[in-house]
């Protein structure tokens, strides 16, 4: 055997293989949503938080592999709208 077909063989293997994974839904692992004691975990640490102060947790929203926190503050904030999202997502 030569070293082309043995290329295209593994090639055409890992092809097949990413297809599969694909259309059979193991592609979206990223996706995986927390078990509820670790959301519970979650919400009550920044209910702790922000216990004192006048910023106040709102709630935590759990999607598609991500965690959003909610926080309400008494004013905005004087910050351009750049700034803000930078400030954001720092903290």
């Amino acid at each position: 055997m030569n070293v082309t077909f043995i290329s295209m063989l593994l090639g055409g293997f890992i092809i097949l293989a990413s297809a599969w994974m694909y259309f059979s839904g193991g592609a979206k692992i990223q996706g995986t949503m927390l078990d509820l004691t670790a959301q519970n975990k979650i919400s009550r640490y920044f209910s702790k938080q922000f216990m004192t102060g006048s910023w106040q947790f709102q709630k935590a929203k759990f999607d598609d592999g991500e965690v959003n926190i909610f926080i309400s503050i008494p004013q905005k904030l004087s910050m351009n709208e750049k700034e803000l999202e930078s400030y954001i997502k720092l903290y």
